[in-house]
């Protein structure tokens, strides 16, 4: 008789958390000011923003925004107070007449200190153009951007891009760049976006209207004018092919036909080339039609022949031209 001893093990695995606590330095408290003026070059005003906050420790999450200090911008046309913003936690208002390499300065009373800061506003390089690129991303969301400026030679600074949909609050992509290696060349830079924030549920843009009930697409296409002496592009295809066969058997003596080697070599070219916009040459020299589709193998019991079409791409290439449908 047999006796079988089953023994259970029960391992019990557990982990311990312990927080550590470090004790970072910390100074006085201090009043920090944020503040900028920008202009969009579409605009006769500029606008300007300035953020009131004090320094906490570093790991102290709350809030440290402030509303209660007074902010004006002095300019030559005199003072223009800076209202607080509630919902953007901010002071802000509007500079009319507003001049390039002027000073402007920020005065601000808190807590009864005065802080001053002055600053010029410099004429950014305009945008030369803005397309998409081929790249891919990681992110399948994130299609590429490929933007093109002039950088000024005389001015080394940082420029700052941002990227949003009009009208998107301050949901941006920001970029900071400086130029060190940019200063008085035209430059190109690409950038990612995430397209869910530009192109909700598949829409898209075109500049030229299309109605939503349109049938096509080519009846409604626009009309570019002004393109004149534009030379296009010398059309030259060439496929090659080479192909070999070699075959291995047992010699027979005497035979001069049967060495033990038997070797083949075919080759060939299709050429496509174009003589004019309207008019193409094609040239095939010993083609090769062993990567044509076959047939398919079907049994005929009727008096009428099966028709197949020809699959041979150099008979079938752009046939579509002579059909009435």
């Amino acid at each position: 008789m047999k006796k079988y001893f089953f023994y259970s093990i029960i391992i019990i695995f557990y982990s311990c958390e312990k927080v550590i606590n470090i004790d970072t330095d910390y100074s006085d408290e201090r009043i920090v000011l944020d503040a900028s003026i920008f202009k969009n070059i579409n605009e006769d005003f500029a606008t300007a923003i300035v953020m009131v906050s004090k320094t906490a420790p570093y790991f102290d999450e709350n809030n440290t925004l402030t509303a209660e200090a007074e902010v004006y911008v002095k300019t030559k046309n005199g003072n223009i107070n800076l209202i607080y913003n509630s919902e953007k936690k901010y002071y802000t208002n509007k500079i009319s007449y507003i001049n390039y390499e002027e000073d402007y300065e920020f005065f601000v009373k808190l807590e009864n200190q005065n802080y001053y800061s002055s600053e010029k506003l410099i004429k950014v390089s305009g945008i030369e153009s803005v397309v998409f690129g081929d790249r891919k991303s990681l992110n399948k969301d994130e299609i590429e951007l490929l933007i093109t400026f002039t950088d000024p030679k005389e001015i080394v600074d940082f420029n700052l891009w941002k990227f949003g949909p009009k009208g998107n609050g301050d949901n941006y992509d920001y970029l900071l760049s400086r130029d060190l290696y940019t200063n008085g060349n035209q430059f190109t830079f690409s950038f990612f976006i995430d397209k869910t924030k530009y192109f909700k549920n598949n829409e898209f843009s075109a500049w030229n209207r299309i109605p939503l009930g349109s049938a096509g697409w080519v009846s409604e296409a626009g009309e570019l004018k002004g393109l004149n002496n534009i030379k296009p592009q010398k059309q030259i295809e060439i496929q090659p092919f080479v192909v070999t066969k070699l075959d291995s058997y047992e010699a027979e003596a005497g035979n001069p036909y049967a060495d033990g080697n038997d070797f083949n070599l075919n080759a060939g070219l299709d050429a496509k080339i174009g003589i004019t916009n309207d008019l193409t040459l094609d040239v095939t020299i010993n083609p090769d039609f062993g990567q044509v589709e076959a047939d398919p193998a079907a049994i005929n019991l009727d008096g009428f022949e099966i028709f197949n079409r020809d699959q041979r791409p150099f008979f079938v290439e752009n046939k579509n031209i002579y059909s009435l449908y």
